[in-house]
């Protein structure tokens, strides 16, 4: 069960230790890959490692079901990512996935 590590790194990244956030954000991923990727972005993101970043959100949006993708679309506004904003790979992934909503809404 990912949950716990998931929730545990959330704890983690909250209080400041972003390197315990990832190795547990790196056991749910390692225990189901559509757990895990999203709070590991965060956490890149508050390091201000774009990169690492980027690539977590990213492999977040493609592993997550529909619902767990709606919740995570309306955390992109979070002060989390505020150092990573304006970075196109950021730009591209919070277009893409409004872009998806949009023509969902239209049918």
């Amino acid at each position: 069960n990912p949950a716990p590590y998931e929730n545990r790194g959330a704890a983690y990244r909250k209080k400041g230790q972003y390197d315990k956030a990832i190795e547990d954000y790196n056991k749910a991923i390692s225990i189901k890959p559509s757990f895990g990727y999203f709070g590991r972005a965060r956490t890149y993101s508050l390091q201000n490692n774009e990169s690492f970043a980027c690539d977590s959100l990213r492999l977040a949006f493609e592993n997550a079901h529909e619902k767990r993708k709606t919740a995570m679309k309306e955390k992109l506004d979070d002060s989390d990512f505020d150092k990573i904003r304006n970075n196109d790979c950021f730009k591209k992934i919070a277009h893409t996935t409004e872009k998806k909503e949009k023509k969902k809404r239209r049918y």
